[in-house]
């Protein structure tokens, strides 16, 4: 199976979104999420793929971090209470990484850590 990485041009960001399990009452922003990124201006695509205890896990690429900002944004106003992002905190880990560019791992922009994903794939 191709992965869409393949067809996509350096750099570019890529948002990885571990859900909380099913059982979790958060579940459900994580999911409004995923449906919301589909929607917003720099969006290139996402994969979705469950991890060893059947939690879903979603890569969604992203052609600058301002777009991810902006996801993150429309997601606390569209779940829409007041402790909106904290529900999204609670229903999933949320990690981005720049690929084909320099960035430090381990740095912190915006409430998002970047991580160096060539150290993740070697693991």
């Amino acid at each position: 199976m191709t992965s869409l990485t393949e067809n996509l041009k350096a750099p570019y960001f890529a948002a990885i979104m571990k859900s909380s399990d099913a059982a979790n009452p958060y579940a459900e922003p994580a999911d409004d999420m995923v449906a919301l990124a589909t929607r917003q201006p720099g969006f290139l695509g996402l994969e979705t793929a469950l991890d060893p205890d059947g939690r879903p896990v979603t890569v969604s690429y992203w052609s600058d971090q301002v777009a991810i900002e902006q996801w993150k944004a429309a997601g606390a106003a569209r779940i829409g209470d007041g402790a909106s992002r904290l529900h999204i905190e609670r229903a999933c880990e949320l990690r981005v990484t720049r690929v084909g560019g320099d960035m430090t791992p381990g740095s912190s922009v915006g409430g998002m850590i970047f991580t160096d994903a060539r150290e993740q794939s070697a693991a």
